[in-house]
């Protein structure tokens, strides 16, 4: 399961945890939100418990990481929007709660997992309220290259995915 301590300390201060949401850390949406992101982020590493679906079986070369593989696993209540994923455009969004994990293997050895999530509306209008991490196998939130907690609104992953508007922020298989 996610070790939610680093998290739990990050949460104090929600615009820093996530990056998306700058409520009053105070208010209920704050503590929904926070809520929120912990709960998909247990749900998302215990991914292979059969709450997601894997839609490759051979690992694929990564757009996104250079020279690694990816296996792609979406939550079971979002797969058919998902495959509706084109590589140009019309693609039903993800229902809120939806979460996409990707396999991140390299020289055949997993290297970590990365996370799309879709959050309650508000939590990231700009992006269709989707928000990401990156953990290691055992759930960790694994830093950045600057020591940051890669969680919320990733600037890297949404360089990428706020080109995809018209398939609803999201990359197909």
């Amino acid at each position: 399961m996610l070790n939610t301590q680093l998290l739990g300390k990050l949460c104090l201060f929600p615009a820093v945890c996530l990056g998306v949401a700058c409520a009053d850390p105070a208010s209920d949406d704050t503590e929904q939100t926070t809520d929120h992101v912990m709960s998909t982020l247990d749900r998302a590493v215990d991914y292979q418990n059969g709450d997601f679906v894997l839609l490759n079986e051979q690992a694929i070369p990564s757009v996104a990481v250079a020279g690694a593989e990816v296996r792609v696993w979406v939550s079971r209540g979002a797969v058919d929007e998902y495959r509706t994923v084109k590589q140009k455009s019309g693609v039903q969004a993800l229902p809120e709660g939806a979460a996409i994990v990707r396999e991140v293997f390299r020289n055949g050895a997993l290297e970590k997992l990365t996370l799309l999530a879709k959050g309650p509306p508000g939590t990231n209008p700009e992006l269709g309220d989707l928000w990401f991490a990156v953990v290691d196998k055992d759930g960790n939130i694994l830093p950045d290259k600057a020591g940051a907690p890669q969680v919320g609104n990733l600037a890297e992953c949404v360089a990428c995915h706020k080109t995809r508007v018209n398939n609803a922020f999201l990359f197909g298989i």
